[in-house]
């Protein structure tokens, strides 16, 4: 009975590094594979950038250019968080972020 259970002891301790060695392999193939844009990514999604400077990350911002408030969509009081004014002023804001004019 004690080898039984010795033996299954050993069974598990060796799943158990194939499966960190499985999740080795796969951390240094994701960080070759997408490198550097995977971690801009996941800041981006993350929320870290904050073009405007408020409390809210540019992803969940729907005023990336003027500082607002998170109960307010991020946008300033008063301001339309949806509809055509709202679309308009993000389109001009994201063209101003990447340096572009239209």
């Amino acid at each position: 009975m004690k080898r039984k259970k010795s033996l299954a002891m050993v069974d598990m301790i060796v799943w158990f590094g194939v499966g960190l060695f499985a999740f080795f392999i796969l951390v240094v193939i994701e960080q070759n594979l997408f490198g550097k844009g995977s971690a801009q990514a996941s800041d981006f999604l993350s929320g870290s950038e904050n073009y405007d400077g408020d409390e809210c990350g540019d992803y969940f911002d729907k005023c990336d250019c003027e500082a607002g408030y998170e109960k307010n969509e991020c946008c300033p009081v008063g301001m339309p968080t949806s509809g055509d004014v709202a679309k308009k002023r993000e389109e001009v804001c994201h063209n101003k972020i990447k340096g572009t004019t239209k």
